[in-house]
């Protein structure tokens, strides 16, 4: 795998890639970042592709500032950057949870040609009641630290938010043990590096409904059983339209340490699929 950081108009971005062909971008769930992505990334180059994991700006090794998030449209404008510097002129864009309308604005008609955008994975999004995703976001308890704190409690508060989301995003699978240890400590380095921050406020004036409706490439919607964000998947296949979906029984295998590389295999098979 490569790693290296590119200049854009918003800041600097790091990406991790590993393969060639066909390219594919890859955007995390927050606070996490492209690290999400590192046992995905070798099943994507072995099938022929060249895997590209961005830590979006704010979070990972990218640049982060204080004040204002960068906004989607922002996002979109350093990926775009990106694409080009790396010279990538055909490509699927993936976006999770938190990087979903990211995707969504990368695909928009304008920005689809002057990127070549040929295909669209969405996995998971904000097309919840308002009130379900904000008890999901409460749920996630997901915000700045604690603080210092009388008890001592902060000594732990970073170990213990991390094993509460992914008891919160895998809720079968989860147990605190070897196998899963990797991700508990992953989560603690990322959320550092964003600065504690899990801001959300950079999706609240994007009208997601309706720039997903406008899409035109060939669109892949995925979600888990368990996942929290269930919600939303029959609301954004019906805004999407004609698309292929897929089901992931279980936990999101992203988060299960035993099902490395399902997730990859599923997106494997949609792009085979439209290059056949």
């Amino acid at each position: 795998m490569k790693r290296r950081y590119v200049d854009t108009r918003h800041g600097q971005l790091h990406i991790t890639e590993a393969g060639e062909g066909p390219a594919v971008l890859l955007m995390h769930w927050v606070p996490l970042s492209g690290r999400m992505y590192a046992h995905e990334l070798p099943v994507f180059a072995t099938a022929g592709y060249r895997a590209i994991a961005v830590d979006l700006m704010g979070f990972g090794r990218s640049d982060r500032r204080e004040g204002p998030v960068w906004s989607v449209a922002q996002h979109a404008d350093v990926l775009e950057d990106v694409l080009r510097a790396l010279e990538v002129h055909r490509v699927t864009v993936l976006g999770g949870h938190y990087s979903t309308p990211i995707a969504v604005e990368l695909a928009q008609a304008e920005r689809a040609a002057r990127c070549g955008v040929r295909a669209l994975v969405i996995d998971g999004g904000p097309m919840m009641p308002p009130e379900a995703l904000q008890a999901l976001l409460q749920k996630a308890r997901l915000g700045t630290g604690p603080g210092l704190k009388d008890d001592g409690s902060h000594r732990t508060w970073l170990w213990d938010q991390a094993v509460h989301t992914f008891g919160l995003f895998a809720p079968t699978d989860f147990k605190l043990d070897e196998a899963h240890l990797a991700q508990v400590y992953g989560f603690i380095a990322d959320f550092i590096d964003s600065g504690l921050r899990g801001d959300m406020s950079a999706l609240q004036p994007y009208d997601f409904g309706a720039r997903l409706a406008a899409v035109e490439v060939p669109t892949l919607v995925l979600t888990a059983q368990t996942e929290p964000l269930r919600a939303s998947f029959e609301p954004m296949v019906a805004a999407r339209g004609s698309c292929s979906t897929h089901v992931f029984s279980g936990d999101h295998p992203i988060n299960v340490p035993t099902r490395r590389g399902e997730f990859a295999d599923a997106v494997v098979r949609f792009m085979s699929d439209l290059a056949s």
